[in-house]
């Protein structure tokens, strides 16, 4: 007899009062029942209701001591126990907490051996994601079995993942520096990056919110940045290389690392660099000495960076003689109202372009699984009734939250989702009865508990769920691990939408549903008809 429970997290306390979350990928059950044949049914159906409904509460209360002291990101990749039950203990309330202290037992036994082939332990997430990319670029031998957070990112090149972490969890920063200096080099990942991959990821730390630097942050902070090479080292690196490397650098040496500080540090440090290969090349210009002093502010320069400036380039240039020419051609109290300045460390945010319809194009992606929601949307009229901005929201809200940063920029939801996001999006109205009225009490609890975009892609998913056979009253964890975690690819041709789907272990579901193959015309996509294949394990569709 066999149970499994899928995509099940429960908030556990540890000592400290921090909420730890553990999610267990499957729990399976293997039986022997010594007793007559006929019991075999009560037996399993008694062990499938408390895995499912009293377990998780249990494993929650029972792993609190069990993790009390423990810190990071642990993966564990089985785990393995046995035990045996007479009926007295089968038959009383007491099974889950049982089952869930010999689970908890077993978790505590793992931890205290460290890590090993079974476990792989981080210092944060931020290191988890360092080694994540370690692992991608071959520099360590981590298992695969711990990055199973990161799927949506295994289609892509290494260089790729790691341009949409930074861009996505630029507060990584530290961890990111931190794992590489262990090897040398805190900015070891830029040489892995193209040209167009830098200047991307710059563009987006560029636009992190936050305050610029005082000038005792900037004299604290951008003299070991720029310390840690020579003049020759810098001057190899472009401008957008050179900015980048500095904003790793600094967030070692930043006390506090705050992005848009980072990005603000950077950029002075790299005008430091080209300012003193000016010094360096022969006479000094007003417009290097400016685009030094528009990123410091007001006054002359901090002495540190004076003194950094004088090593590098020798007395011989003197270093009053420079303020002197700095005075002279800017204003040392109002630097910023002299010639054309450059633009400011960090700039407004600028709303992203929606991508350009092109007639006949192919869009892999891992969330081509939210393509199988479009016809309850259709359906529950809600692309009519919310609007367009409102609708992709939702889209992207079908994916579990980790996965929501990745998603609102991934082409192929773009592209069924289209949305303008230069306008904003409008108060969101609570899901009507008349949507809420065919689900299941759960489901309807689990809406009701929500609100905005999260509370609407719970309706959806719950629709989509109903229609399916034997699954009417599935959890979002559960169809979203099935359905809509599955990558594919989009083919746009001038009168369809053709999406194939990675292989589903449950795709016999869909076709028993009709989900697979011809789905009618998508009003919000200019009437162009849908059509869903998934592919075999052997390519074809």
């Amino acid at each position: 007899m066999r149970g499994a429970m899928a995509d099940r997290v429960d908030q556990t306390q540890a000592a400290a009062g921090d909420t730890v979350p553990v999610t267990f990928g499957t729990i399976r059950t293997d039986c022997v029942l010594l007793g007559r044949r006929a019991d075999g049914p009560a037996v399993e159906a008694r062990l499938d209701d408390v895995a499912r409904h009293r377990l998780p509460h249990a494993i929650a209360e029972a792993l609190a001591p069990a993790l009390s002291g423990i810190g990071g990101v642990i993966r564990i990749n089985r785990l393995s126990l046995a035990f045996d039950l007479g009926r007295a203990q089968l038959d009383s309330g007491d099974l889950a907490r049982v089952w869930a202290r010999r689970i908890a037992a077993a978790l505590h036994s793992e931890l205290v051996a460290g890590p090993g082939i079974n476990v792989a332990v981080f210092a944060d997430h931020g290191d988890f994601a360092a080694a994540y990319l370690e692992s991608r670029f071959g520099e360590a031998g981590h298992p695969d079995w711990a990055f199973e957070d990161f799927a949506p990112l295994r289609y892509l090149a290494p260089a790729k993942a790691a341009v949409e972490i930074l861009k996505s969890r630029p507060d990584y920063l530290p961890s990111l520096a931190r794992r590489a200096e262990r090897r040398g080099n805190p900015a070891r990942l830029v040489a892995r990056l193209s040209a167009a991959e830098v200047l991307e990821v710059l563009d987006a730390l560029r636009k992190s919110p936050g305050t610029a630097p005082s000038r005792e942050e900037i004299e604290a902070v951008v003299i070991p940045v720029v310390t840690g090479g020579n003049l020759k080292t810098w001057q190899r690196l472009s401008p957008e290389a050179l900015s980048l490397t500095f904003v790793f650098r600094a967030a070692l040496a930043d006390s506090a690392p705050q992005v848009a500080r980072l990005v603000a540090v950077a950029e002075i440090a790299s005008a430091v660099v080209a300012l003193a290969s000016a010094l360096a090349g022969g006479p000094v210009t007003p417009a290097a000495i400016r685009t030094v002093l528009h990123r410091v502010g007001p006054g002359a320069l901090p002495e540190g960076i004076r003194a950094r400036l004088s090593d590098w380039t020798g007395a011989r240039h003197g270093m009053t003689s420079l303020l002197c020419m700095v005075e002279a051609a800017v204003g040392a109290d109002a630097p910023h109202k002299t010639g054309a300045e450059p633009e400011p460390a960090v700039p407004a945010h600028e709303p992203v372009e929606p991508p350009p319809v092109v007639a006949d194009t192919m869009i892999a992606s891992p969330f081509a699984g939210v393509a199988l929601c479009l016809t309850t949307l259709r359906r529950l009229d809600i692309p009519a009734k919310l609007g367009p901005e409102a609708t992709h929201a939702i889209a992207v809200a079908l994916l579990a939250p980790e996965r929501r940063a990745l998603a609102r920029t991934d082409p192929l939801i773009a592209r069924l989702f289209p949305a303008d996001a230069r306008r904003a999006l409008p108060d969101w109205p609570m899901v009507p009865d008349s949507v809420l009225e065919p689900l299941s009490q759960a489901q309807r609890n689990a809406v009701s508990e929500a609100s905005g975009d999260e509370a609407w892609a719970l309706a959806v998913i719950a629709h989509a769920a109903r229609s399916l056979p034997g699954l009417a009253g599935s959890s979002a964890p559960y169809m979203r691990k099935q359905f809509l975690h599955v990558g594919g690819v989009l083919h746009w041709l001038p009168d369809a939408a053709e999406v194939t789907l990675d292989p589903i272990p449950l795709g016999i579901v869909l076709s028993m549903a009709g989900a697979i193959g011809w789905q009618g015309p998508i009003p919000w996509l200019d009437d162009r008809d849908l059509v869903i294949r998934i592919r075999d394990r052997g390519g074809s569709a």
